[in-house]
């Protein structure tokens, strides 16, 4: 459903002994179905996680293209700090932190663009886009976060 030069994000764990493996086969498939891999860029969630041999306090993000990117604002760092959603502020367990997502809007889309989230979650892309003036199309498996998610962007 990517239209030619457009861009997608994927959100991936930190690189460990036990995801790398997962990392490099999720670029692959993304190559064999026709996406050009662009970068690896980092998320900085100012805050470490859960783990061992280095607690990490980031995400990767990996950034694809079908074919050759469009280039709409290139000042933008390939390390975004913002701190992640903690605690009753989420509602979500994998909520991105709307800053986050907006940095990534403004890289990618231009004003009128149609966004796809395709995992919409707690609805933080959506209303990113409404906030931005972006289209935003919604798809989410679960009835409570499809119903939270509306609630959201629509109070936005």
């Amino acid at each position: 459903v990517l239209k030619p030069n457009g861009h997608f994000f994927c959100f991936m764990p930190s690189a460990k002994h036990d995801t790398i493996d997962y990392i490099h086969a999720q670029v692959k498939l993304a190559e064999q179905a026709g996406f050009t891999f662009n970068s690896q860029w980092v998320w900085d969630k100012k805050v470490i996680s859960l783990g061992y041999n280095g607690r990490p306090r980031h995400e990767l993000i990996m950034f694809f293209s079908k074919g050759k990117r469009r280039r709409i604002n290139n000042s933008i760092p390939d390390v975004l700090t913002h701190a992640r959603v903690m605690g009753k502020k989420r509602v979500h367990q994998t909520e991105k932190p709307i800053e986050l997502l907006i940095d990534l809007l403004k890289f990618s889309t231009n004003e009128g663009d149609t966004v796809l989230d395709p995992f919409a979650g707690s609805g933080t892309t959506g209303l990113a886009c409404k906030i931005n003036n972006r289209s935003f199309i919604g798809i989410e498996l679960e009835k409570k976060y499809v119903n939270l998610s509306r609630k959201r962007i629509q109070a936005g």
